[in-house]
């Protein structure tokens, strides 16, 4: 802890990274975002299109068996949240109700030859739970539809 403040030592680091999404030369975190918001848009597109290989992939993994509705949930979620983090709106609710999917991916899916990357799905899941930590500590950053609609309300 910090004496001076009275908070503890990362809680500076969490502000300084916050800060760095507020910069100007957060424009990358821009194509993150975007980058991301379309990767689980249309992961949730190709659940729907291949619905049966998503109940299979569920029906075969070890602990989540019982979870049949979750061939239902998924997809709608990775839409919704997909468009969210898109154009920047509740990115960081939405981020985090992405989290435990994307844990599940990784750590309960079996991993088949027949997903949709092959061997970069594993590869790929790790790289959207990163994004996602990112965007629950950063939010939405700039030119967002939350920032459209904060500066609306200041106008008026």
């Amino acid at each position: 802890m910090s004496i001076a403040s009275g908070k503890p030592r990362y809680m500076n680091h969490f502000a300084r990274v916050r800060e760095l999404g507020k910069s100007r030369y957060a424009l990358w975190l821009l194509v993150l975002r975007i980058g991301l918001g379309l990767a689980l848009f249309f992961k949730g597109i190709q659940f729907m299109r291949n619905d049966a290989l998503l109940s299979e992939v569920i029906s075969v993994s070890q602990g989540i068996q019982k979870y049949a509705w979750l061939q239902v949930f998924i997809p709608w979620v990775h839409l919704f949240g997909g468009l969210m983090i898109l154009i920047g709106l509740f990115t960081r609710w939405v981020a985090l109700v992405q989290i435990p999917i994307v844990v599940g991916a990784i750590f309960f899916v079996k991993q088949d030859s027949r997903a949709y990357f092959g061997n970069l799905e594993l590869p790929l899941a790790i790289l959207v739970f990163l994004l996602l930590l990112v965007f629950v500590v950063l939010g939405d950053g700039m030119l967002s539809w939350k920032r459209l609609i904060q500066s609306e309300r200041s106008i008026t």
